[in-house]
C-alpha cells in the first residue's frame, strides 16, 4: 500500500486556521512562559508574519511550548523533525512528538503517527498500530486517514478484510475529494464487493477519480468506452487513454497506438501509432515492441527516424515526475 504523505502548500508547518502577527506584547508573553504565546510566536517566525521567516526560531518556540504540553506545538515540532525544518531530520523525535499530540486528540498527528507505524520510520513497524491511529484520525474526519483505513479493510492490512468497512471509509474519503478513494470505491461497485454491483455508480466514481488525474481511473474509462458493447464510444475512449498516456501509463500508450493504427475514435495515423508504441515499449509494455515493428514497416525512413529522434530527445531530457515516461 502506498502511503500518501501530506503535500503541504506554502509551508509544511502552517496552521491555516490560526491567525497571528508578530508584536512586542506577544514576544514578552512568550518570554514569560505562556505556552499559547510561545506557539503563536513560533507561527510568526514560520510564516513571516510581522517578522522575517526564521525556521530555527520557529522550532525553538514550538519546542518551548510543546514542553509545556501544548498539543498544536507538539504537532508542529513533530513536523520540524519529520521534514528537517529548524532541526536536523529525526524521525524518532518526530514520532515522539506526534505521539504526544495524537494522545491529545490532534487528528493530523494521529494520521502522521499512523504513517510512522506503517512505514517503520522512527518506531518499530506495526501495521496493527498504524491502523489504530488511522482509525482515530479517520473518525475525526481526516480524509487521507479515511482513505487509508479503507485500503486496510480492502486488502486486509492490520485488520481482517471487510468489504463493507472498506466501502464505508472509501465513501467518506471520496466525498471529501480524495481521488484514490474514489478509485477504490469505483472498484468495489464494479466488482460488487461490500455493496451491490452497480456499473453506473462504478462509472461515476471512476470519472470523479479520472478528472482528478488518477491515471488508473483514466485507463479504466478508456478501456470501458472501447470495449463495453452498450456504451462503446471510441472518441471518449481516446480522450481518457490520451490523458493517461500523457502521464506515462504504458498500457494506455499501447492502446492509444492501437487506436491510431485502426482508426478507432481518431483518423488512422501510422506516425502517431508508431510514436505511442515506442513510448509504451520504453515504459515496459511488452506487446508494444511487436506492434512498433509492424507499424515501422508502413513508414518511410525519414518519418521513422524523425519520430525516433523525438523519442530520444524525450528520454535524454527526462526528469523524474515528468509526464510521458514512467521510467527511462
Amino acid at each position: 500500500m502506498v502511503i500518501l504523505w501530506v503535500l503541504v502548500i506554502a509551508s509544511i508547518l502552517v496552521v491555516v486556521s490560526k491567525e497571528v502577527i508578530y508584536s512586542e506584547p506577544l514576544v514578552k508573553a512568550a518570554q514569560s512562559g505562556y505556552a499559547e504565546a510561545q506557539f503563536d510566536l513560533g507561527l510568526c517566525f514560520e510564516r513571516g508574519e510581522g517578522t522575517e521567516i526564521n525556521y530555527i526560531e520557529a522550532a525553538k518556540w514550538y519546542q518551548l511550548s510543546a514542553n509545556q504540553g501544548h498539543a498544536k506545538a507538539q504537532e508542529s515540532l513533530g513536523d520540524c523533525y519529520a521534514y528537517g525544518i529548524g532541526y536536523k531530520k529525526d524521525m524518532e523525535q518526530a514520532a515522539k512528538w506526534y505521539s504526544l499530540a495524537a494522545e491529545q486528540g490532534e487528528k493530523e498527528s494521529q494520521y502522521m503517527l499512523g504513517d510512522c507505524y506503517y512505514s517503520g520510520e522512527g518506531v518499530t513497524q506495526d501495521v496493527v498500530e498504524a491502523t489504530k491511529w488511522y482509525r482515530m484520525a479517520a473518525e475525526q474526519g481526516h480524509e487521507t486517514a479515511q482513505y487509508l483505513l479503507g485500503v486496510c479493510y480492502d486488502i486486509g492490512e492490520g485488520v481482517k478484510v471487510d468489504n463493507s468497512e472498506a466501502v464505508k471509509w472509501y465513501t467518506l474519503a471520496a466525498k471529501q475529494g480524495i481521488g484514490e478513494a474514489q478509485l477504490g470505491l469505483a472498484g468495489l461497485y464494479a466488482e460488487g464487493r461490500g455493496v451491490q454491483q452497480d456499473t453506473k455508480k462504478a462509472l461515476f466514481y471512476f470519472q470523479k477519480a479520472a478528472m482528478q488525474g488518477i491515471v488508473e481511473a483514466q485507463y479504466v474509462l478508456g478501456m470501458f468506452y472501447s470495449e463495453d458493447t452498450k456504451d462503446k464510444d471510441y472518441k471518449k475512449a481516446v480522450k481518457w487513454l490520451r490523458y493517461a498516456a500523457n502521464q506515462g501509463h504504458a498500457d494506455s500508450q499501447f492502446e492509444l497506438g492501437k487506436c491510431y493504427t485502426n482508426g478507432s475514435g481518431v483518423t488512422i495515423d501510422y506516425q502517431k501509432a508508431y510514436y505511442w508504441f515506442l513510448l509504451s515499449d520504453i515504459n515496459g509494455n511488452r506487446p508494444a515492441n511487436y506492434h512498433k515493428q509492424i507499424i515501422s514497416r508502413k513508414l518511410d525512413d525519414n518519418n521513422r527516424n524523425r519520430i525516433e529522434r523525438r523519442i530520444d530527445d524525450l528520454v535524454e531530457n527526462y526528469e523524474p515526475g515528468s509526464v510521458i515516461f514512467t521510467k527511462t
